[in-house]
């Protein structure tokens, strides 16, 4: 692993933090849970009556920020940074820089466009941490940290605040442990079937090695006994294939798997995986680690969890922060739908059950005289149930 230190705690385990999270299955799945589940948010601009609306051109923008993706793909990215390494910026970037937030230019060729800038190509190079350089596909470029959206995951690097601590810091260990058993395994799988011939100690003339290293006949010397069974050996059939070679001296085979061939790595680095997977926050049920199984209302509320704890406080996070930089006049409020997704099936569900509840309670006090039938109508009403 490459390590760097830039003075801070950002950088301190790994250089290339987007590249290694891509590289170790834990992380990986860690992140795109969280990728697809913010990813499918749905875009809208809702007024102050709760009206949701997509016809607009910011709206238009947000579903296509850049000429190479869309929405889906481009929150994912952002995802991606901003868990593996601790930040993500978001670049508002135009070919003609007066266009950078006319969303009434998105049919022209220098159209607005946002990128999501990868971590892995960004470094602050001294003291001067108001700008950064970005070097990706052979070409560096000085960006100002003023001109880019930043977000941090958990906290910003004290050394140096425009970047974030990466959770991977705190992993070094677990990860290490995980890369290493995946090289043992994949050598444990490379070496199978392999065996090893060696000498054997003997401490009486081996007569039948002697024999062996005669020639058959005097004329060819070079061509020795052990040369005409191995010949005749392979040409009959008798081995089966395969490559024979008869020796003068008494040898001693082993399976050089033998000593770790029932030895289970993935067992080993079991609760390394859990560990890095609890560092992401994502719920027992959702893992999928060794025998774990869970049941599928149980993952839909693990999914509800993961929502309502990390999803939805950064989806709010992130609708403010590209509102405020693009429309921050507008009355609307720019937000990202879920309710789509099964796992607020539970939390629908939940709330039907309250109501059913609520208005069982309440005929029950009409019935009992405690309230009017007026009053009964009005709560029906508060409740929008009639």
């Amino acid at each position: 692993m490459n390590s760097l230190s830039l003075g801070g705690w950002g950088k301190g385990y790994h250089r290339n933090y987007y590249d290694l999270s891509l590289h170790v299955a834990p992380i990986n799945e860690s992140i795109d849970i969280i990728a697809r589940a913010f990813s499918s948010g749905v875009p809208y601009l809702e007024d102050e009556n709760g009206e949701r609306s997509q016809d607009d051109a910011f709206i238009e923008f947000i579903l296509n920020p850049n000429k190479q993706q869309n929405y889906k793909e481009f929150s994912k990215e952002f995802i991606r940074n901003l868990f593996s390494g601790g930040y993500s910026y978001l670049y508002p970037h135009s070919d003609n820089e007066a266009y950078v937030r006319r969303l009434d230019q998105l049919m022209s060729e220098n159209r607005p466009e946002l990128f999501v800038l990868n971590n892995d190509y960004i470094e602050y190079p001294n003291d001067e941490i108001s700008e950064f350089i970005y070097s990706y596909k052979n070409t560096q470029s000085t960006k100002l940290f003023e001109n880019v959206l930043p977000f941090w995951d958990e906290v910003q690097d004290p050394c140096n605040y425009r970047v974030g601590i990466s959770r991977l810091c705190s992993l070094k260990d677990e990860i290490d442990n995980i890369i290493l058993a995946n090289r043992a395994k994949t050598n444990k799988i490379r070496q199978s079937g392999k065996f090893l011939a060696t000498p054997k100690s003997s401490g009486l003339t081996n007569q039948i090695g002697m024999q062996l290293d005669q020639p058959v006949n005097l004329k060819d010397p070079n061509y020795k006994q052990r040369d005409f069974i191995e010949d005749k050996l392979e040409h009959t059939g008798l081995a089966g294939g395969k490559s024979i070679t008869v020796t003068n001296k008494e040898m001693t085979v082993m399976n050089v798997m033998e000593s770790i061939q029932d030895y289970s790595y993935d067992d080993e680095i079991k609760e390394d995986k859990r560990t890095i997977k609890n560092t992401f926050g994502i719920p027992r049920e959702l893992q999928n680690i060794g025998d774990d199984v869970a049941k599928y209302e149980n993952r839909k509320e693990a999914m509800s969890e993961l929502f309502n704890i990390l999803i939805l406080p950064l989806a709010t996070n992130f609708t403010e922060t590209i509102q405020n930089h693009y429309i921050p006049d507008d009355n609307r409020k720019f937000v990202l739908d879920f309710s789509h997704h099964p796992a607020f099936e539970i939390a629908k569900m939940k709330e039907e059950e309250r109501m059913t509840s609520e208005v069982n309670r309440l005929v029950m006090l009409y019935e009992k005289g405690i309230i009017t039938v007026n009053e009964l109508q009005d709560k029906l009403k508060s409740y929008e149930i009639i």
